[in-house]
């Protein structure tokens, strides 16, 4: 559930991660902490953010394969609601 909440997020603290599918957080932490055990998420730290974030491995790892010596050239519109 972890890793499917923040597969969906992309990065995120334990309160974002545990709200994804209302869960309790103090049933989501000991999660947490067994994927940081097994390295299958770390532990960032976001500006200005209160808490500590977490990110999959899997998702820094491509970030780093990112070439950011251009911007960006396409554009998206995104909507948090579908219109019929």
């Amino acid at each position: 559930m972890v890793m499917r909440s923040l597969e969906c997020m992309g990065i995120a603290t334990a309160p974002h991660i545990a709200d994804y599918y209302r869960q309790p957080l103090k049933k989501i932490r000991p999660a947490i902490a067994e994927l940081m055990e097994e390295k299958a998420i770390l532990e960032v730290t976001v500006e200005n953010w209160r808490h500590c974030a977490y990110l999959r491995k899997e998702d820094l790892e491509r970030a780093n394969e990112l070439d950011l010596t251009e911007p960006a050239s396409k554009t998206a519109l995104l909507s948090l609601f579908l219109t019929t």
